[in-house]
Protein backbone atom coordinates (compact mmCIF):
# COMPACT_ATOMS: atom_id res chain seq x y z
CA UNK A 1 0.00 0.00 0.00
CA UNK A 2 1.05 3.44 -0.57
CA UNK A 3 1.41 6.28 2.22
CA UNK A 4 -1.38 8.80 2.01
CA UNK A 5 -2.13 12.29 2.96
CA UNK A 6 -4.43 12.16 6.40
CA UNK A 7 -5.27 15.51 6.17
CA UNK A 8 -6.88 14.78 2.05
CA UNK A 9 -8.80 11.85 3.63
CA UNK A 10 -10.59 14.90 5.13
CA UNK A 11 -13.99 16.21 2.93
CA UNK A 12 -12.32 18.88 1.08
CA UNK A 13 -15.15 21.37 2.15
CA UNK A 14 -14.85 21.13 5.56
CA UNK A 15 -13.15 24.43 6.17
CA UNK A 16 -10.08 23.89 7.89
CA UNK A 17 -9.15 20.26 7.54
CA UNK A 18 -7.79 21.38 4.17
CA UNK A 19 -4.72 23.06 5.58
CA UNK A 20 -2.61 23.20 8.66
CA UNK A 21 -3.69 26.40 10.44
CA UNK A 22 -7.02 28.48 9.81
CA UNK A 23 -7.25 31.70 11.48
CA UNK A 24 -10.91 32.46 12.83
CA UNK A 25 -10.94 35.97 10.57
CA UNK A 26 -10.88 33.25 7.53
CA UNK A 27 -6.85 34.05 6.40
CA UNK A 28 -5.73 30.37 5.72
CA UNK A 29 -1.84 31.01 6.41
CA UNK A 30 0.55 30.06 8.94
CA UNK A 31 0.70 29.99 12.67
CA UNK A 32 2.77 32.88 14.25
CA UNK A 33 6.15 32.26 13.83
CA UNK A 34 8.53 31.40 16.76
CA UNK A 35 10.22 35.24 16.62
CA UNK A 36 7.16 36.95 15.35
CA UNK A 37 3.76 37.81 17.40
CA UNK A 38 5.16 35.25 20.49
CA UNK A 39 8.13 36.88 20.82
CA UNK A 40 6.49 38.20 24.56
CA UNK A 41 7.10 34.52 25.47
CA UNK A 42 10.69 34.15 24.49
CA UNK A 43 12.16 34.30 27.95
CA UNK A 44 10.02 31.34 28.83
CA UNK A 45 12.36 28.66 30.79
CA UNK A 46 12.47 25.13 29.56
CA UNK A 47 11.69 22.30 32.02
CA UNK A 48 14.60 20.50 32.68
CA UNK A 49 18.05 21.41 32.00
CA UNK A 50 16.99 22.75 28.29
CA UNK A 51 19.53 21.06 26.63
CA UNK A 52 17.52 17.74 26.07
CA UNK A 53 15.42 14.85 27.45
CA UNK A 54 16.14 11.32 28.45
CA UNK A 55 14.21 8.68 27.34
CA UNK A 56 11.08 8.07 28.22
CA UNK A 57 9.52 11.30 29.05
CA UNK A 58 6.03 12.39 30.95
CA UNK A 59 3.62 13.26 28.25
CA UNK A 60 0.66 15.83 29.51
CA UNK A 61 -2.87 14.31 29.22
CA UNK A 62 -5.40 16.08 28.57
CA UNK A 63 -8.33 16.83 30.86
CA UNK A 64 -11.65 16.18 29.32
CA UNK A 65 -14.87 19.29 29.54
CA UNK A 66 -18.20 18.81 28.26
CA UNK A 67 -17.72 21.58 25.47
CA UNK A 68 -15.38 23.45 23.48
CA UNK A 69 -14.40 26.57 26.09
CA UNK A 70 -15.46 29.91 24.69
CA UNK A 71 -13.16 33.07 24.94
CA UNK A 72 -9.83 34.39 23.17
CA UNK A 73 -6.59 32.59 23.20
CA UNK A 74 -7.98 29.06 22.98
CA UNK A 75 -6.89 26.74 19.71
CA UNK A 76 -8.30 23.38 18.42
CA UNK A 77 -6.80 20.26 17.08
CA UNK A 78 -8.84 17.53 15.75
CA UNK A 79 -8.42 14.52 18.31
CA UNK A 80 -7.27 11.20 16.45
CA UNK A 81 -8.33 7.93 17.79
CA UNK A 82 -5.23 5.71 17.59
CA UNK A 83 -2.18 5.41 20.09
CA UNK A 84 -0.22 8.15 21.59
CA UNK A 85 3.51 7.59 21.18
CA UNK A 86 6.35 10.30 20.86
CA UNK A 87 8.66 9.96 18.67
CA UNK A 88 12.77 10.89 19.11
CA UNK A 89 15.10 11.76 16.41
CA UNK A 90 18.44 10.96 17.58
CA UNK A 91 21.68 10.28 15.70
CA UNK A 92 21.30 6.84 16.88
CA UNK A 93 17.81 6.65 15.12
CA UNK A 94 14.41 6.38 15.80
CA UNK A 95 12.68 5.52 18.84
CA UNK A 96 8.95 5.42 19.46
CA UNK A 97 7.28 5.18 23.05
CA UNK A 98 4.26 4.57 24.41
CA UNK A 99 2.59 6.69 26.35
CA UNK A 100 3.30 4.97 29.96
CA UNK A 101 6.91 5.04 28.55
CA UNK A 102 7.42 1.64 27.46
CA UNK A 103 9.56 1.41 24.29
CA UNK A 104 7.74 0.37 21.31
CA UNK A 105 9.79 1.20 18.26
CA UNK A 106 9.87 -2.50 17.51
CA UNK A 107 6.28 -2.51 16.44
CA UNK A 108 6.26 -0.04 14.22
CA UNK A 109 9.43 0.14 11.54
CA UNK A 110 7.23 1.77 9.11
CA UNK A 111 7.00 4.47 11.19
CA UNK A 112 10.76 4.21 12.12
CA UNK A 113 11.64 4.23 8.32
CA UNK A 114 9.09 7.14 7.46
CA UNK A 115 10.94 9.46 10.15
CA UNK A 116 14.90 9.07 8.89
CA UNK A 117 14.81 12.48 7.35
CA UNK A 118 13.89 14.16 10.54
CA UNK A 119 17.04 16.22 12.35
CA UNK A 120 18.62 15.00 15.10
CA UNK A 121 17.09 16.34 18.44
CA UNK A 122 13.79 16.25 17.38
CA UNK A 123 11.08 15.04 19.56
CA UNK A 124 7.56 15.03 18.26
CA UNK A 125 3.98 13.95 20.37
CA UNK A 126 1.32 12.87 18.47
CA UNK A 127 -0.98 9.46 17.78
CA UNK A 128 -0.23 6.56 15.73
CA UNK A 129 -3.37 6.06 13.43
CA UNK A 130 -4.00 3.16 10.55
CA UNK A 131 -6.91 4.11 8.02
CA UNK A 132 -8.52 1.23 6.91
CA UNK A 133 -11.77 0.67 4.76
CA UNK A 134 -12.82 4.83 4.90
CA UNK A 135 -11.32 5.68 8.29
CA UNK A 136 -8.96 6.04 10.93
CA UNK A 137 -9.20 1.93 12.29
CA UNK A 138 -8.44 1.80 16.16
CA UNK A 139 -8.59 -2.09 16.24
CA UNK A 140 -5.75 -1.87 13.48
CA UNK A 141 -3.36 -0.01 15.34
CA UNK A 142 -4.75 -2.63 18.52
CA UNK A 143 -3.87 -5.77 16.90
CA UNK A 144 -0.17 -4.14 15.62
CA UNK A 145 0.64 -2.58 19.35
CA UNK A 146 -0.33 -6.27 20.71
CA UNK A 147 1.36 -8.36 18.30
CA UNK A 148 4.54 -9.17 18.47
CA UNK A 149 7.68 -7.52 17.04
CA UNK A 150 8.51 -10.64 14.65
CA UNK A 151 5.28 -9.93 12.90
CA UNK A 152 6.03 -6.37 12.93
CA UNK A 153 7.13 -6.18 9.29
CA UNK A 154 4.35 -8.12 7.69
CA UNK A 155 1.84 -5.90 9.51
CA UNK A 156 3.23 -3.05 8.66
CA UNK A 157 2.96 -4.17 4.72
CA UNK A 158 -1.19 -4.91 5.55
CA UNK A 159 -1.59 -3.03 7.93
CA UNK A 160 0.49 0.84 7.21
CA UNK A 161 0.49 3.31 9.64
CA UNK A 162 0.60 7.09 9.97
CA UNK A 163 1.51 9.55 12.91
CA UNK A 164 -0.48 12.46 13.26
CA UNK A 165 2.45 14.81 15.64
CA UNK A 166 0.43 17.46 17.47
CA UNK A 167 3.57 18.97 19.43
CA UNK A 168 7.07 19.48 18.92
CA UNK A 169 8.60 18.74 22.76
CA UNK A 170 12.47 19.26 22.00
CA UNK A 171 14.04 21.22 18.57
CA UNK A 172 17.67 20.88 17.50
CA UNK A 173 18.18 24.65 17.97
CA UNK A 174 16.48 25.17 21.25
CA UNK A 175 16.82 21.93 23.10
CA UNK A 176 14.10 20.51 25.54
CA UNK A 177 10.81 23.62 24.55
CA UNK A 178 8.02 21.91 26.74
CA UNK A 179 7.87 25.08 28.61
CA UNK A 180 7.72 27.24 25.78
CA UNK A 181 3.64 28.76 24.33
CA UNK A 182 1.21 26.07 22.06
CA UNK A 183 1.37 28.86 19.43
CA UNK A 184 5.27 29.10 19.53
CA UNK A 185 5.88 25.16 19.73
CA UNK A 186 3.23 24.63 16.91
CA UNK A 187 5.02 27.18 14.92
CA UNK A 188 8.48 24.85 15.43
CA UNK A 189 6.56 21.67 14.37
CA UNK A 190 5.76 22.87 10.83
CA UNK A 191 9.52 24.37 10.74
CA UNK A 192 10.74 21.24 11.25
CA UNK A 193 7.79 18.99 9.27
CA UNK A 194 6.74 21.40 6.76
CA UNK A 195 2.86 22.85 6.43
CA UNK A 196 1.62 19.47 5.07
CA UNK A 197 4.37 17.05 6.42
CA UNK A 198 5.63 14.22 4.27
CA UNK A 199 3.54 11.25 4.89
CA UNK A 200 2.84 9.08 6.57
CA UNK A 201 4.30 12.26 8.87
CA UNK A 202 2.00 14.93 9.04
CA UNK A 203 0.84 17.80 11.55
CA UNK A 204 -2.88 17.67 12.53
CA UNK A 205 -4.79 20.57 11.36
CA UNK A 206 -5.19 23.33 14.38
CA UNK A 207 -7.36 26.34 14.45
CA UNK A 208 -8.50 29.66 16.56
CA UNK A 209 -11.72 29.43 15.02
CA UNK A 210 -14.39 28.06 17.42
CA UNK A 211 -16.73 27.55 14.79
CA UNK A 212 -14.56 25.26 12.82
CA UNK A 213 -13.89 23.00 16.03
CA UNK A 214 -17.48 22.49 16.22
CA UNK A 215 -17.75 21.66 12.53
CA UNK A 216 -14.86 18.99 13.60
CA UNK A 217 -17.09 17.31 16.35
CA UNK A 218 -20.17 17.27 14.28
CA UNK A 219 -19.26 15.98 10.76
CA UNK A 220 -15.52 13.95 11.21
CA UNK A 221 -17.04 11.30 13.71
CA UNK A 222 -17.00 8.75 10.77
CA UNK A 223 -13.46 9.37 9.71
CA UNK A 224 -12.10 8.28 13.82
CA UNK A 225 -12.07 11.88 15.02
CA UNK A 226 -13.27 11.05 18.91
CA UNK A 227 -12.78 14.57 19.62
CA UNK A 228 -11.57 17.93 19.92
CA UNK A 229 -8.28 18.96 21.97
CA UNK A 230 -8.16 22.57 23.04
CA UNK A 231 -5.33 24.37 24.26
CA UNK A 232 -4.31 27.63 25.78
CA UNK A 233 -1.93 30.11 23.43
CA UNK A 234 0.47 31.29 26.44
CA UNK A 235 1.44 28.28 28.55
CA UNK A 236 2.76 25.26 28.01
CA UNK A 237 1.14 21.73 27.28
CA UNK A 238 1.09 20.14 30.63
CA UNK A 239 -1.92 22.49 32.09
CA UNK A 240 -3.44 23.82 29.12
CA UNK A 241 -4.75 20.67 27.40
CA UNK A 242 -8.54 20.18 27.17
CA UNK A 243 -10.37 17.34 25.84
CA UNK A 244 -13.81 17.43 24.51
CA UNK A 245 -14.98 13.71 23.67
CA UNK A 246 -17.08 12.61 21.49
CA UNK A 247 -20.00 10.50 22.87
CA UNK A 248 -18.02 7.24 23.41
CA UNK A 249 -18.23 4.56 20.73
CA UNK A 250 -15.95 2.33 23.21
CA UNK A 251 -15.99 1.41 26.69
CA UNK A 252 -13.20 2.77 28.34
CA UNK A 253 -13.59 0.53 30.82
CA UNK A 254 -15.52 -2.61 31.93
CA UNK A 255 -15.68 -4.76 35.44
CA UNK A 256 -14.69 -8.40 35.06
CA UNK A 257 -15.91 -11.43 36.83
CA UNK A 258 -13.81 -11.32 39.96
CA UNK A 259 -14.07 -15.35 39.96
CA UNK A 260 -12.31 -15.25 36.74
CA UNK A 261 -9.24 -12.98 37.41
CA UNK A 262 -7.69 -13.50 34.22
CA UNK A 263 -3.76 -13.68 33.92
CA UNK A 264 -2.28 -10.69 32.07
CA UNK A 265 -0.41 -13.45 30.41
CA UNK A 266 -3.53 -15.20 28.70
CA UNK A 267 -4.99 -11.75 27.87
CA UNK A 268 -2.02 -10.77 25.84
CA UNK A 269 -2.23 -14.14 24.30
CA UNK A 270 -5.60 -13.09 23.28
CA UNK A 271 -4.30 -9.99 21.79
CA UNK A 272 -1.92 -11.65 19.56
CA UNK A 273 -4.52 -13.60 17.98
CA UNK A 274 -6.54 -11.01 17.12
CA UNK A 275 -3.86 -9.21 15.64
CA UNK A 276 -3.13 -12.32 13.85
CA UNK A 277 -6.91 -12.20 12.12
CA UNK A 278 -6.86 -8.25 11.64
CA UNK A 279 -3.19 -9.10 9.81
CA UNK A 280 -4.25 -11.82 7.99
CA UNK A 281 -7.48 -10.61 6.50
CA UNK A 282 -5.44 -7.54 5.19
CA UNK A 283 -2.62 -9.17 4.13
CA UNK A 284 -1.05 -9.64 0.98
CA UNK A 285 -0.51 -12.95 -1.26
CA UNK A 286 3.25 -13.22 -0.30
CA UNK A 287 2.24 -12.73 3.01
CA UNK A 288 -0.97 -14.72 4.11
CA UNK A 289 0.49 -18.31 4.08
CA UNK A 290 3.00 -17.32 7.05
CA UNK A 291 0.28 -15.33 8.83
CA UNK A 292 -2.44 -18.04 8.47
CA UNK A 293 0.27 -20.33 10.05
CA UNK A 294 1.10 -18.22 12.87
CA UNK A 295 -2.58 -17.47 13.29
CA UNK A 296 -3.59 -20.98 13.55
CA UNK A 297 -0.33 -21.27 16.32
CA UNK A 298 -1.67 -18.20 18.53
CA UNK A 299 -4.80 -19.67 18.72
CA UNK A 300 -4.08 -23.07 19.74
CA UNK A 301 -2.37 -21.30 22.50
CA UNK A 302 -5.45 -19.85 23.75
CA UNK A 303 -7.51 -22.57 23.24
CA UNK A 304 -4.98 -24.43 25.97
CA UNK A 305 -4.50 -21.79 27.71
CA UNK A 306 -8.46 -20.66 28.03
CA UNK A 307 -8.95 -24.64 29.04
CA UNK A 308 -6.01 -24.88 31.50
CA UNK A 309 -7.06 -21.28 33.77
CA UNK A 310 -11.14 -22.84 33.84
CA UNK A 311 -9.80 -25.96 35.11
CA UNK A 312 -7.14 -24.05 37.56
CA UNK A 313 -10.26 -22.00 38.65
CA UNK A 314 -13.24 -24.27 38.43
CA UNK A 315 -14.90 -22.17 36.61
CA UNK A 316 -17.19 -22.50 33.23
CA UNK A 317 -15.05 -22.84 29.91
CA UNK A 318 -17.47 -20.26 27.98
CA UNK A 319 -17.25 -18.05 30.58
CA UNK A 320 -13.67 -17.63 30.78
CA UNK A 321 -14.17 -17.52 26.84
CA UNK A 322 -16.60 -14.06 27.42
CA UNK A 323 -14.66 -12.50 29.63
CA UNK A 324 -11.30 -12.63 28.07
CA UNK A 325 -13.03 -11.17 24.56
CA UNK A 326 -14.41 -8.47 26.92
CA UNK A 327 -10.77 -7.88 28.53
CA UNK A 328 -9.17 -7.72 25.26
CA UNK A 329 -12.05 -5.81 23.05
CA UNK A 330 -12.23 -2.73 25.98
CA UNK A 331 -8.27 -2.50 26.41
CA UNK A 332 -6.53 0.22 25.16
Amino acid sequence: MGTFSLVDRFPAGLTGTEVPWVRADGAKTAPPSAAGEVAQVADQRCIGDGKGMRFPVPVAVAQAVPGLPAGEGWYFEPKYDGDRQVLWKTPEGVRLQSRSGRDVTAWWPDLVAAAAYLPNGVVLDGETVVWRAGGLDFGAVRSRASSSPARAAALARSLPASYAAWDCLAHPAHGDIRGWAYTRRRALLLEVLGPRGRPPIQPVPATDDRAVAAAWLEQLTSLGVEGVVCMRSIIGPTLNRRHVPLPATRPRAVSYDPLVDLPESLIELKRAAEADRVALAAASDEDRDALRAAALETAAAVNAAVTEHAKQKNENRAKVVNALNRAVLHSE
